[in-house]
């Protein structure tokens, strides 16, 4: 009757239980076959009754152990306490506030000012006159690998012909070579840009 209101208050219903002798020091067949029987009868037992749901139970605490949880609940009001005493609730509070209005003017700013803009990374300009005497001589302007890929290339030219290319739009880098024509007087302007989000 003992155990079974026990099991009773573990699984909220009523339990059939069943008296097991576990004596292992008797092995012989009178005591074996009733152990063995008494074994045969649960198991029978628990395929045929329906199983237990654990969020329908409750544990039955000795009671040496609700002393001990009422030490350990005073304990940590006791800790909460001290934290509150040691922290201005107000002050953190009014903080907080400043704070996220803070975060929405920033907020606000970026999606205002959330723009593309070309940004020149390499600019150079070459010219020359024309003469008779002096045969035109190659030129080359190079921009070595850099972090960012070129995006766009504004060039300007007049009199001159490219030689080498390499590089350029979609790249890190950029080089060309080129010669003034004969008899006339050239210029090579070259802008290269990238995009910077700013």
């Amino acid at each position: 009757m003992e155990r079974s209101e026990f099991f009773d208050n573990v699984v909220g219903r009523e339990v059939e239980t069943k008296m097991i002798d576990c004596d292992l020091k008797e092995t012989g067949p009178v005591h074996r076959c009733p152990t063995w029987n008494t074994i045969r009868e649960v198991l029978e037992l628990a395929t045929n009754r329906t199983p237990v749901f654990i969020h329908r139970t409750y544990v039955c605490k000795a009671l040496i152990m609700i002393p001990v949880d009422r030490k350990v609940l005073r304990r940590y009001d006791n800790k909460l306490a001290s934290l509150a005493h040691s922290i201005n609730i107000q002050k953190l509070i009014v903080d907080m506030v400043k704070t996220r209005v803070r975060i929405k003017e920033k907020n606000q700013l970026i999606r205002k000012h959330d723009t593309d803009e070309l940004l020149t990374i390499y600019e150079k300009r070459f010219e020359e006159e024309w003469s008779l005497v002096h045969r035109p001589k190659e030129i080359t302007m190079e921009l070595q690998e850099q972090e960012l890929d070129i995006d766009e290339i504004v060039l300007n030219e007049q009199s001159t012909y490219l030689t080498h290319q390499a590089g350029g739009v979609g790249n890190k880098s950029w080089e060309v070579r080129f010669k003034r024509r004969f008899f006339h007087k050239g210029h090579f302007d070259v802008a290269l840009k990238v995009t910077s989000r700013i």
